[in-house]
């Protein structure tokens, strides 16, 4: 970010900023020249300038360092310099209003039998908003303006699966395979005839279940099943529901269970 370019536009914006102070509002009739009263035109009446300048220096410091903060978005390089440029910019700016506010209280104090000097008075509200620059800028050096955090925030670590092992395909290859060949052995079986024992079946529908289970497990994939188990008729007090390789293995010894019998 050009420091130069952006001194030059902060001074345009703070000089417009400046006359509409003078044209309206509280602090403009107390800079009024030509209003002679009670209370006008002495130490209390600089000071209630010096209030309403106070709260306006504040105001625009804060919106200024908020404004060039997010334009730098996070850039670390380019912090300290431009915190330098606003920082002088909003010294020049507010020095010249308190030195305005002066001129304009002692015009109206020379109406008065014994004028006052307001050297010390402005000489003290100075020093006071020094310190409140001061304060302005040691937050913009971390980032922060009146307690909010200008640098944008680190997006939050993508979480990434963990590296599939080499073996596992091969391991889901030869489950398959395994489990395909059982089925062949068991329909050659039932061509010849020969029967596997009824007691025997449910050992059958496990292995079954297992071997592709494993590779769908092995080989990737998702599924889910979900379901209830009966205790007595009617009444099924226990539900469950599972994925991925264990719910193959439900799902396949339950169509197993259903269908070999």
């Amino acid at each position: 970010m050009d420091t130069v370019a952006l001194g030059n536009r902060l001074r345009r914006e703070l000089d417009q900023r400046t006359r509409l102070l003078k044209e309206g509002g509280d602090l403009a009739s107390q800079l009024n020249v030509h209003l002679i009263g009670v209370s006008r035109g002495d130490i209390e009446h600089l000071e209630r300038v010096h209030t309403l300048l106070y709260k306006e220096f504040e105001d625009q410091g804060i919106e200024v360092y908020r404004r060039a903060l997010r334009q730098l978005e996070g850039n670390e390089k380019e912090l300290s310099a431009i915190v330098s440029a606003v920082d002088s910019v909003l010294r020049d700016w507010c020095q010249s209003l308190i030195d305005h506010a002066q001129q304009c209280v002692e015009t109206v104090a020379r109406f008065s039998s014994n004028p006052p000097s307001f050297d010390e008075t402005s000489g003290k509200f100075s020093h006071t908003v020094s310190a409140l620059l001061d304060d302005l800028r040691a937050d913009a050096e971390e980032w922060f303006v009146k307690g909010e955090s200008m640098k944008p925030q680190d997006p939050p670590p993508q979480r990434t699966s963990p590296p599939i092992p080499s073996w596992f395909p091969k391991a889901g290859f030869a489950s398959a395979a395994v489990a395909f060949f059982f089925i062949i052995t068991l329909v050659i079986m039932e061509t010849l005839g020969k029967q596997v024992p009824s007691t025997a079946r449910i050992l059958v529908d496990l292995a079954v279940a297992i071997a592709i289970a494993c590779a769908f497990a092995f080989i990737g994939g998702a599924a889910k099943a979900e379901g209830k188990i009966p205790i007595l008729k009617g009444y099924e007090p226990i539900r469950f529901a599972t994925e991925g390789g264990i719910a193959v293995f439900v799902i396949v010894l339950g169509l197993c269970v259903a269908v070999y019998r």
